[in-house]
């Protein structure tokens, strides 16, 4: 949850199966990085306060 006064963002990545979608949010997120990700459907959500 974001502090008050900070602003919030959305992210909406879009692209082909297997392009590293997942991925991309599992390291912005949480820094890590996983090799063992199967493929997801549908919707994936992630939250990172910046600054």
């Amino acid at each position: 949850v974001a502090a008050l006064g900070s602003p919030v963002y959305r992210l909406v990545l879009a692209g082909d199966s297997g392009a590293g979608k997942s991925s991309f949010l599992l390291r912005l997120c949480r820094n890590e990085f996983r090799g063992d990700i199967s493929s997801t459907l549908g919707t994936r959500a992630g939250t990172e306060g910046l600054g």
